[in-house]
């Protein structure tokens, strides 16, 4: 987002000396406890661009749509997220399931729901650009706010919690073997000429307690996220303590005021220091198949002659991987709303492949658990009332979640895969899923402090 804040709406500046050098981890480790979990959305690393605010923020209600709900989700999203508060939260890869006709095959068996959204009527921002003394500010209900009510009610500047975590080594789901297979039988159906792409993934997990906010700091550490995220997930039922911990590199959608619509897939990956990512003529075919199938979803709902891809591929370097990335951009008619949006596009085209849906088919083929809220979206959402009549107003940020654990019942579970083109190579595609691993398994080795 660029401009004076992250969402909008009313904002002050706060001025409190315990703000001074305080970072948005340390904030959200001294506001984050048991019985009042803090929501943080985290620019973890400074990029003018990309990277630059950062949100904490606590919720005073929700909304939730599970498989079986006879609403709509996306429009009982748009409908709810409509009255100037800001919603944080996130969807699952599974809502393509009300998109789509897919076949059924992969078990869901974690019980996450569809969506999960959380209002927060005040928040706070950091804005990573701003001087040291005043890169806090109060936001939305919370603007007339005084600076030591602030500081009492998110114990900022109190020093990190004591909590830590505890987590057990992490196990794939199905053997490298039997993952190697299915990235052979995708191979399979790109000669077959069914789908030129294909994203297949495998799930790793362990066992996990203590305190989701000392996970995040970890992770944070370790990958330097610019779409980062800790989320907690409060009254989901049979999930106990659930919490999303998000160290994406991927922008899913970002909508501006005006209608841009702006979104930067990711195709190609390689370990930190590599340099063979720019050349590699398999990785920028597999891009440019999704920057085509993206411009394909957004052009349903932008006007136009607004589509364009401003930067077709760029290789971006992060902490421990690299990545080619595109960027497409386009505007909304006027007549779209955030459901329509979100329906055009839904799931985000990097994880699926190209064509979509036949891809959607072979994934819940060939995977046999369900993704859930990995491979989803993780963000904020905020609509101004004022322009509201008018069908403007929006101001979305939802990451793409990659690198995202998810926490709940006493374990943790992350997914990792890779989009299968026809150069594609079973050994390289496995060795692939390690690279892409190795923030969350650096951050989970972490887990030798006190649980909480």
């Amino acid at each position: 987002m660029t401009g004076g804040s992250a969402f909008g709406g009313p904002r002050r500046v706060i001025g409190h000396p315990r703000t001074a050098g305080l970072s948005p981890v340390a904030a959200l480790r001294s506001a984050d406890s048991a019985g009042d979990r803090a929501f943080l959305l985290h620019s973890g690393r400074y990029d003018a661009a990309h990277a630059r605010y950062s949100v904490l923020a606590r919720a005073d209600g929700a909304v939730r749509w599970s498989e079986g709900d006879a609403a709509d989700p996306f429009d009982q999203l748009g409908a709810a997220a409509g009255d100037g508060a800001l919603w944080l939260g996130f969807l699952g890869y599974d809502l393509a399931r009300r998109v789509e006709r897919l076949p059924g095959g992969a078990v869901g068996d974690r019980a996450w729901p569809g969506l999960a959204f959380h209002r927060c009527p005040g928040w706070l921002e950091h804005d990573a650009a701003a001087p040291p003394g005043s890169r806090w500010a109060a936001c939305g209900e919370l603007a007339g706010t005084p600076d030591d009510e602030l500081v009492r009610i998110f114990g900022l500047g109190e020093g990190l919690a004591a909590a830590g975590f505890a987590a057990g080594p992490a196990a794939a789901d199905r053997p490298g073997a039997e993952h190697a297979a299915a990235v052979a039988a995708a191979l399979g159906y790109v000669a077959a000429g069914d789908v030129f792409q294909v994203n297949v993934a495998r799930r790793w997990g362990g066992s996990f307690r203590g305190s989701t906010a000392a996970l995040y700091a970890a992770l944070a550490e370790a990958a330097g996220p610019w779409y980062g995220a800790h989320l907690p997930c409060p009254g989901l039922g049979r999930l106990a303590d659930a919490a999303l911990c998000s160290a994406s590199p991927e922008l899913f959608l970002e909508v501006e005021p005006g209608g841009w619509v702006t979104t930067r897939p990711i195709k190609g990956t390689e370990a930190a220091g590599g340099a063979g990512l720019e050349a590699s003529s398999k990785d920028a075919a597999e891009l440019a198949m999704i920057v085509d199938l993206l411009r394909n979803d957004l052009g349903r709902v932008c006007r136009p002659g607004s589509m364009a891809v401003p930067v077709p591929r760029a290789v971006e370097d992060h902490p421990t991987v690299r990545h080619g990335v595109a960027t497409v951009r386009g505007r909304l008619r006027a007549e779209a709303d955030l459901a329509d949006l979100l329906r055009a596009t839904w799931p985000g085209g990097s994880v699926t492949g190209a064509p979509k849906v036949r891809a959607m088919e072979i994934i819940d083929e060939l995977e046999p658990v369900r993704r859930g809220p990995a491979y989803g979206a993780i963000g904020g959402i905020r609509r101004d009332p004022a322009a509201a009549a008018a069908g403007e107003g929006w101001r979305v940020r939802l990451n793409l979640a990659i690198r995202t654990l998810c926490v709940a019942n006493g374990r943790y579970d992350f997914h990792v895969g890779g989009g299968i083109v026809a150069g594609s190579h079973p050994a390289d595609e496995l060795a692939e899923t390690h690279v892409k691993a190795a923030a969350m398994l650096a951050a989970l080795r972490c887990g030798a402090g006190s649980p909480g």
